[in-house]
């Protein structure tokens, strides 16, 4: 008579919108007890968690107990939609949801919760603030790996955000789809300058290039004079070099150089020439990171090469490493487990009100697919409540990922969403708080991934000093040369001044030293790292304690370094240290021994800009490091 066996979970049914039905699994039980003995009809249902930890296990149990989803099915419920009416679908549902940890993982996990109260786009810094922090915490007190992090999100446009952040960063990435980034301004403006280093004669590129905004900032010319040249007669490279003497200087400077050096140690010299790292970190990590996946593809790749394959595929590699933070939706998580899982923007998104249903009626093999306006009230409140049976499966399979720690940030507010239910519930049971915690965090062993070496090697590894005594020949170039080592110094500094927070009398010390390490470590992605040529730790201690600095590191208050922000023109600038206090302190550091008025200018424009983001009270200080003076504006 043969036999049959089927496995499935209704409550991690999250593709209705593509016609799955969890009634299914049912159905297909009630089909078999009324046409075979009962004796010959088995139902199991496996209650051992062999994923999780206990508290996970537990707070899973609890949120989704059918006592919680009626209370919560009740609460959202009215009189134009009283989804309460359908609960027996969620019953049907979430009716063997209680679990069992497995003996091995009878204790411990670690569940927190951060409340929002402000928008999602109101939030979004202080939320990937927060989400630094995490990872911070957990690479560096706990001993993660990056492969341990999962990020995991509601909706595509909320992974490719948090990508760009964390690649901004400077953290690996593993991501299941490119990231296209073609259509980012300042890498259209290499690229286009890319292209002419092959081809002077590429017109095309040439005037797309001084088209481009940062052209005119990089090179200081009049976005007049270059319209009147794209009008005149002559058009061509050489007839530009007379309007701008230091694009000319810039382009023989590169061309020698693309003969000799890959696109990747091309983009870093030309961020020592023009600092466009400090400005636009994303857009230029975005890039580097891009030249980066090519060359694992293709050792020592010419930039002619590299244009052509721009060209055909302009995004980002995914690293071969597995020991990278992943970020993916919910519905590509499914089946896969992470020791630590993060969610930082879905609980705002609200529960659709779909404009179309999937209708099944007795013929099961054909249903009928109903525009919503063509379906009376009873058929619609019907599958409303279904989508949000299928919204809470979405959150079900999200917060069962998770072997160790859960992260998720909840959104205060009045809606049908994640951060409406799960809030619900912790305020019953908690009270109201701005965190909520669950369990302890524990120091891990540190998990090793298999790595696949990047095979990409230089005989000569690039530095200024090199470059100094190998390609600049000419004594025309010297003082640019000079120009160069102080630009490298300057970055320098600012890079680990960046990475220090808060300090205080205990921690001053450690701090400074794992800001400079941490320094270390980014510096090194983008070459070699020589001790010697930099300003040592000590140089740090040593400054940041006397009475001209300490006042904006010595602080409790909210701090942010490397902060980027937009003008009303769509200007982007990078401040380089804010402390939100009473009177929110807008702080610039420069190098060397130079003033300039252009100097208390920029910090004047941060002001204003800060202020008609913030409407505080700010004040800004523009602070020279070697002069030590500082001056309030």
């Amino acid at each position: 008579k043969g036999s049959f066996f089927y496995v499935g979970d209704p409550k991690q049914s999250i593709y209705r919108w593509r016609g799955t039905r969890w009634e299914l699994f049912d159905d297909i039980i009630k089909e078999f007890e009324s046409k075979i003995e009962e004796k010959d009809f088995e139902f199991i249902y496996k209650d051992i968690n062999k994923r999780s930890l206990k508290n996970i296990v537990d707070f899973v149990n609890d949120i989704f107990d059918i006592k919680n989803l009626k209370n919560y099915f009740s609460r959202i419920s009215d009189n134009k939609k009283n989804y309460i009416k359908y609960f027996s679908e969620v019953e049907r549902v979430y009716k063997n949801v209680r679990q069992k940890p497995d003996s091995d993982k009878n204790s411990g996990g670690y569940i927190e919760f951060k409340v929002i109260r402000g928008s999602k786009s109101e939030s979004e810094d202080e939320i990937l603030f927060y989400l630094k922090e995490i990872i911070d915490d957990l690479l560096k007190n706990r001993k993660r790996s990056y492969g341990d992090i999962a990020i995991l999100e509601r909706q595509n446009n909320d992974c490719q955000k948090i990508v760009n952040f964390l690649l901004s960063e400077g953290y690996p990435v593993y991501t299941s789809y490119d990231v296209s980034i073609e259509n980012l301004p300042l890498i259209r403006t290499i690229i286009y300058f890319f292209k002419i280093l092959v081809n002077e004669n590429d017109k095309n590129s040439f005037f797309n290039l001084i088209q481009t905004e940062f052209f005119s900032k990089i090179f200081e010319v009049d976005e007049r004079i270059i319209k009147k040249f794209l009008l005149s007669d002559k058009r061509d490279l050489e007839e530009f070099f007379k309007i701008s003497p230091l694009f000319e200087k810039t382009y023989k400077y590169f061309k020698d150089l693309s003969k000799i050096y890959s696109p990747y140690y091309l983009l870093l010299e030309f961020d020592c020439v023009f600092k466009i790292s400090e400005k636009f970190l994303k857009e230029y990590l975005h890039l580097l990171s891009l030249l980066k996946g090519t060359c694992e593809e293709v050792e020592n790749i010419s930039i002619y090469e590299f244009v052509k394959k721009f060209e055909k595929f302009p995004y980002l590699f995914s690293p071969s490493s597995k020991d990278a933070i992943n970020v993916l939706t919910i519905h590509k998580a499914k089946g896969l487990e992470f020791n630590v899982v993060i969610s930082l923007f879905s609980s705002f998104f609200e529960f659709e009100e779909r404009d179309k249903f999937i209708i099944y009626d007795k013929d099961v093999e054909n249903p009928r697919v109903y525009l919503k306006k063509e379906c009376d009230e009873e058929v619609k409140l019907y599958n409303e409540t279904l989508n949000i049976i299928q919204e809470l499966n979405l959150l079900y399979v999200a917060l069962t990922r998770a072997k160790e720690e859960i992260y998720f940030v909840i959104c205060d507010n009045n809606k049908k969403n994640y951060g409406n239910f799960i809030l619900d519930f912790l305020k019953r049971n908690f009270g109201e708080r701005e965190f909520y915690k669950i369990g302890e965090k524990i120091e891990v062993e540190r998990r090793f991934y298999e790595k696949e070496e990047l095979i990409f090697y230089r005989r000569n590894p690039i530095s200024i000093k090199e470059l100094k005594n190998k390609l600049f020949v000419k004594s025309e170039f010297e003082s640019e040369v000079l120009y160069h080592e102080e630009l490298l110094r300057g970055e320098w500094i600012h890079l680990v001044l960046s990475n220090i927070k808060n300090l205080n009398e205990l921690n001053f010390d450690k701090e400074i030293e794992k800001s400079y390490e941490r320094a270390k470590s980014l510096w090194k992605r983008y070459g070699s790292f020589d001790e010697s040529t930099f300003e040592k730790v000590i140089y740090f201690k040593t400054k940041i304690k006397k009475e001209f600095l300490r006042e904006f590191f010595f602080t409790d208050k909210r701090i942010r370094t490397e902060f980027e922000v937009v003008n009303e023109r769509g200007e982007v600038y990078r401040i380089d240290r804010i402390v939100f206090d009473d009177t929110i302190k807008v702080i610039e550091f420069k190098t060397g021994n130079e003033k300039s008025d252009s100097h208390f200018l920029q910090v004047k424009n941060y002001l204003n800009i800060i202020k008609k983001i913030f409407g505080e009270k700010v004040k800004g200080y523009l602070i020279y490091l070697d002069r030590e003076e500082v001056y309030e504006i």
